[in-house]
């Protein structure tokens, strides 16, 4: 199973590198036009997310 996972994300590396652009990382609206607010935002819903639901199985466990 191991193998099948270095091979499967060596594989979205490899299609990433050929069919991604460089000017992409540079251009002033490359990565994030928008600014990275929407990402932030997300990545904290995901983590509050995830707290919530460990307390919420650490209560069950006791």
């Amino acid at each position: 199973m191991t193998i099948f996972h270095v091979i499967f994300f060596g594989f979205i590396i490899v299609a990433g590198y050929c069919n991604g652009s460089a000017k992409n990382l540079v251009n002033p609206k490359g990565i994030a036009p928008y600014g990275v607010r929407g990402v932030l935002d997300g990545a904290a819903i995901v983590y509050f997310s995830y707290i919530g639901y460990d307390s919420a199985s650490t209560m069950a466990e006791e």
